[in-house]
């Protein structure tokens, strides 16, 4: 017989929910690009950062529940190079903003969908 102690349980709810905020964020992501809404809806694009922030601090959160600072210094680490990503290889600037204002935004949404991360999933 297999015992299932309390953190595993805990890490599996983790893990579900990073699964399920991802599945969110990949729909929202997919259907955005295809209907156009990122250039047509002005929030729209801090929607997903805040959901790809949430998803980014739920899969740290997974490996590094215990580390505070590990987490924290892994997740802005994450959405930097993810940004330094979208600016410099992809290239997608928001229409009508600059290219600065655009990536501090989403850097400080997607660092508020982490804080959300932890702050919600610590208390599972």
């Amino acid at each position: 017989m297999i015992l299932i102690d309390d953190n595993y349980r805990r890490r599996m709810r983790v893990l579900i929910i990073t699964l399920f905020a991802a599945c969110v964020m990949l729909v929202l992501h997919t259907t955005g690009t295809s209907l156009f809404l990122y250039w047509t809806i002005n929030w729209f694009d801090l929607l997903v950062h805040g959901i790809g922030g949430f998803v980014i601090g739920a899969f740290l959160f997974f490996f590094f529940a215990q580390r505070p600072l590990l987490f924290a210094v892994s997740s802005f680490i994450a959405i930097t190079c993810w940004e330094l990503f979208e600016v410099f290889i992809i290239r997608i600037p928001a229409e009508g903003i600059p290219y600065v204002t655009d990536t501090a935004s989403d850097i400080l949404i997607g660092v508020a969908g982490v804080a959300t991360a932890r702050l919600l999933l610590r208390r599972l």
